[in-house]
């Protein structure tokens, strides 16, 4: 295969089509599917308290059917969502609007710091890899924090490695403003999940300068070009009036947040949290979830090593690493969250996001040491990324197929992603003698975001049904009398989706119940709503609802209660 030679202007004008095109079919598909329980339900409906309590400094959660304090979160990720709900009304493209900003911030600081530290190429290569990543595109599309928090970790780190005063390639200048936003960006993670955005950099920084410190004999340029004290208060001034106000607001709040919620999950398997159960992991969990959170990228690094095993695992490629300042970095930076999270008990998948930057940045200095300089790497990647094209047309058109046939993904729909999987395959043959690097990123990453855009739309009817409770209160909407009170009563299993969607209602008007167990027989409400797996249990509390079923839809079984307001 010839290698034609490609300039960096068409490098850069390809990717800002690819990275505009991703971002679109992130925006068009932010309402799919329904808010999903437990996580994006709980935010969403705690940013919705907030704001119809017009509260911005106690973040408030609807816990068993009582409003509380919620002290396990600061609020600087609900603030965003209230602007959002101000804006675009109560909408799950509203509650997932501030996670699609902070990705766009996100791929612009990488897209900086890989342009001065390595080339225009680089940099958008970097944007690339972190915009196309599963996880990136799916998490800056939720109701979540993480990818909030990781624009404030982001803008540490790239703060830090871009404070050494130094001039980019070309004539781009370097301003010494990078190291007061390393300081702003810690103070901004502060405000979305606490010291876990100052540990994080840290876990990248100190590494970093203590090994360049021992290789070269000389601590880094960065390390006297922070602006220490004035960035120190300035990270005060951002993230502390908060924490003082909530705690006088809310006492025992710092308590409960740095004991319990930021030392306690390393330290115990029940650490007192009373929000929710905790997620347990094995050992090393997250260096396996690595792999699928970072498809395709991930699956075209292994095939590398498989290929080149003898190369990458040498004592030279150690010595490279430690010799070469930006590939060091992207190493510690690509694996801060995995090996922080070695020490854990309880977490998710989404703890990792803020080293999914990371490892772009790693892509973007491989790219441009080993691959872009090589023809001879540069064919490999060429044929792994058609290969890789080709066996995600094979998934897109299997996934069409299952959800067919166990999900309910309707035909048509189904036919148009298979015929985008064709597609994928066609597209290998289009200018096929004018290949550059461009074409081959862009055709990959933009055939990935194409197939989990689908798979957002064609999964939605299930998902919305089963791990969300939007669909379900409609149906009990739909069985009440018109302008009627109704009380909807959640036995076993409370859906915090239910206390955002719920009050959402008009006519009739839903008010939302958490029943425990002692209160189901007698409890006072017009419906009782329960999931297919804890439908045996209800009915051994309460036997005489086995002939009070009205309806079901997905895993939602909808008895008749003691209420006078259905049909």
């Amino acid at each position: 295969m010839h290698v034609p030679q490609f300039s960096s202007r068409q490098f850069a004008k390809g990717s800002i089509a690819i990275l505009a095109t991703i971002v679109l079919m992130r925006l068009l598909t932010l309402p799919f599917p329904d808010l999903v329980d437990s996580t994006e339900g709980r935010y969403g409906s705690v940013a919705k308290i907030m704001l119809d309590r017009n509260d911005w400094i106690t973040p408030w959660i609807n816990l068993r059917g009582v409003e509380v304090p919620y002290n396990g979160k600061p609020p600087l990720h609900f603030w965003l969502m209230q602007i959002s709900y101000l804006l675009f009304g109560y909408t799950s493209f509203a509650a997932r609007l501030p996670g699609v900003l902070s990705g766009i911030g996100i791929g612009v600081l990488l897209g900086f710091a890989g342009r001065v530290r390595l080339g225009i190429t680089a940099g958008y290569t970097a944007a690339i890899i972190f915009a196309s990543s599963t996880i990136a595109f799916f998490l800056a599309g939720a109701a979540l924090l993480d990818t909030t928090l990781t624009l404030g970790t982001t803008m540490s780190i790239v703060g830090f490695l871009l404070a050494e005063k130094r001039r980019g390639p070309g004539s781009l200048q370097v301003s010494n403003v990078w190291g007061y936003v390393a300081f702003v960006g810690a103070g901004i993670g502060m405000l979305v999940k606490g010291p876990l955005a100052v540990v994080l950099p840290g876990l990248i920084v100190v590494p970093w300068m203590v090994i360049l410190r021992y290789t070269t004999g000389k601590w880094p340029k960065q390390f006297a070009a922070l602006p220490w004290i004035a960035g120190t208060l300035l990270f005060l001034v951002v993230a502390m009036p908060w924490y003082i106000l909530a705690e006088l607001k809310t006492p025992g709040f710092l308590e409960y947040f740095f004991i319990s919620e930021n030392f306690g999950r390393f330290f115990k398997k029940e650490y007192g949290d009373v929000y929710g159960s905790g997620h347990r992991q094995p050992f090393g969990a997250a260096w396996l979830m690595m792999i699928p959170a970072l498809v395709p990228w991930s699956v075209m690094l292994l095939f590398w090593f498989a290929a080149r095993y003898k190369q990458v695992f040498s004592k030279s490629s150690v010595q490279k690493i430690v010799v070469d300042p930006d590939l060091l970095f992207g190493v510690l930076w690509a694996t801060c969250c995995p090996f922080l999270l070695l020490g854990a008990r309880q977490y998710t998948g989404t703890y990792i996001m803020p080293s999914i930057p990371g490892f772009a940045f790693l892509g973007a200095v491989l790219w441009a040491r080993f691959v872009e300089p090589d023809e001879g790497a540069l064919r490999f990647s060429y044929k792994l990324t058609r290969g890789l094209t080709v066996l995600l047309a094979a998934v897109t058109f299997t996934g069409a197929i299952i959800g067919v046939t166990m999900y309910g993904t309707p035909g048509a729909l189904a036919a148009c992603v298979i015929a985008v999987a064709f597609l994928y395959v066609a597209s290998l043959y289009v200018n096929r003698a004018q290949t550059s690097p461009i074409k081959e990123i862009g055709r990959l990453a933009v055939c990935t975001v194409m197939t989990y855009a689908l798979a957002s739309v064609a999964w939605n009817n299930h998902i919305s049904n089963n791990r969300s409770s939007r669909r379900v209160l409609e149906l009990v909407a739909s069985l009440s009398k018109p302008d009627a009170q109704i009380r909807v009563g959640f036995p076993v299993y409370f859906p915090f989706s239910s206390t955002f969607y719920g009050p959402l209602h008009q006519s009739p008007s839903l008010t939302i119940v958490n029943l425990e167990d002692p209160q189901i027989p007698n409890a006072d409400v017009d419906v009782l709503v329960v999931r297919n797996r804890n439908e045996k249990e209800l009915l051994g509390i309460d036997p005489t609802l086995s002939d009070k079923k009205l309806a079901e839809i997905g895993q939602w079984n909808v008895y008749r209660g003691t209420g006078k307001g259905l049909k």
